[in-house]
C-alpha cells in the first residue's frame, strides 16, 4: 500500500504569491520571500508576463480588414529545491504582461537584490511572451511568439538541488481575414498559461466575423472561477461579429478551482459599415497569458485595441 504521510498538508504547506504589476512599487524593486521556520522543502513555479495582442486594421471596404493576432503567453520554471540549501530570504521578480503588441517582461527569482545577470545567483527564470501584430488592410496580425525556454546556464543555482522542468511559452493565434479566426486550444504539455486568440476580420462583404475563444482540448467540467458555465468547451469567449458595433473578447482565465491552469483573452469581433461603429476589442490574459487580438472595422469606424498581456507570477510553496 502506497503512503501519503509525505505529502504537505493545508495546515502545513506555506503557499506565497507574487504577481506583477503596479503597485506601488516598480518592478525592479523586487519581492522578498522568507523562508518559513521549520520547512524542509520548496517548490517554486515561475511563469513570465504574455505578450499583448495586436489591433485590428482600419481598411477600406473594397478590401478585408484583418483582425490582431493574439499576443503569446511567458515560458514556465518549476523546481523542487531543498530547504537547506536556500538562505532566508529570496528576491522575488514577477514580470510585467505587455500592452497591446508588446512583449512581456521576464519573471526571475534569485538569491541577490537587483542580479539577474548571475546565473549562479538564480533559481528559477521565465522570459515573457511576444506579442501579436496588428491586422492590416488584406491580410491578418500574426501570433506572438512563445517566450523561450530558459537554458540552463540561466539558472545554474536550482540544479543544485534538483534539475528544474522548462518550457517554452505558447503562441498566440493569427487574426482572421474574411473568415472567424481560428479558436486556441489548451496546451498538452504541462504549461499552465496559453496564448491569447486572434481578433476576426472583416470581408469586403462587410459581415462581421467573431473573434476566436480559448478552447479546451475536451468538453469543460470543471468550475472555472464562477464565470464559465459548467458544460461549456470555452475558458474565453470571442466577441460576437455584428453590422453594428463588434464585441469584445472575454478576460482570460486566472485559477482554476483546485487545477492550475491560467488561459489567454479571447479575440474581439469586427464591426461593418463607418461612422461610429466600434470594433471590439481583445480580452487580456490571464496571468502569464498572451491577450487577445482585436477586430478589424472599415474606414470610419473606431480601431480595436488589443488586450493586455497577463502579468508574470511566481508561486513558491514551502513544506
Amino acid at each position: 500500500m502506497n503512503g501519503f504521510n509525505h505529502l504537505p498538508n493545508s495546515t502545513r504547506a506555506d503557499v506565497q504569491t507574487f504577481i506583477g504589476g503596479w503597485d506601488g512599487q516598480s518592478v525592479a524593486a523586487g519581492k522578498v520571500w522568507s523562508k518559513p521556520s521549520g520547512v524542509t522543502m520548496c517548490h517554486i513555479i515561475c511563469l513570465g508576463g504574455g505578450g499583448g495582442g495586436g489591433a485590428g486594421a482600419v481598411a477600406g471596404a473594397a478590401s478585408t480588414s484583418g483582425g490582431g493576432g493574439g499576443g503569446a503567453s511567458g515560458s514556465q520554471t518549476a523546481v523542487i529545491v531543498p530547504a537547506w540549501l536556500l538562505p532566508d530570504k529570496l528576491y522575488v521578480y514577477a514580470g510585467y504582461g505587455g500592452a497591446s503588441t508588446a512583449v512581456g517582461v521576464a519573471s526571475y527569482v534569485g538569491l541577490q537584490y537587483l542580479d539577474a545577470t548571475n546565473a549562479n545567483q538564480i533559481v528559477a527564470y521565465a522570459p515573457g511572451g511576444g506579442g501579436g501584430g496588428n491586422g492590416n488592410a488584406g491580410s491578418a496580425g500574426g501570433p506572438g511568439t512563445a517566450g523561450g525556454t530558459p537554458a540552463a546556464i540561466n539558472i545554474l543555482y536550482s540544479f543544485k538541488g534538483c534539475a528544474p522542468i522548462v518550457l517554452n511559452g505558447n503562441v498566440g493565434i493569427i487574426g482572421g481575414t474574411s473568415v472567424t479566426a481560428v479558436d486556441k486550444p489548451i496546451p498538452t504539455t504541462g504549461l499552465v498559461v496559453t496564448g491569447g486568440a486572434g481578433g476576426g476580420g472583416l470581408p469586403a462583404s462587410g459581415n462581421g466575423t467573431n473573434g476566436a475563444n480559448v478552447a479546451g482540448t475536451t468538453s469543460v467540467t470543471l468550475p472555472l472561477d464562477g464565470r464559465v458555465p459548467s458544460n461549456s468547451n470555452y475558458y474565453a469567449f470571442g466577441g460576437l461579429g455584428s453590422a453594428g458595433n463588434g464585441g469584445n473578447g472575454s478576460d482570460g482565465t486566472n485559477y482554476v478551482n483546485g487545477i492550475l491552469q491560467f488561459t489567454g483573452g479571447a479575440g474581439g469581433a469586427s464591426t461593418a459599415v463607418g461612422g461610429a461603429y466600434v470594433a471590439g476589442n481583445g480580452g487580456n490574459g490571464g496571468y502569464g497569458c498572451g491577450g487577445g487580438g482585436g477586430g478589424g472595422c472599415f474606414t470610419g469606424g473606431t480601431r480595436s485595441l488589443g488586450g493586455r498581456g497577463g502579468d508574470g507570477i511566481v508561486i513558491i510553496t514551502s513544506w
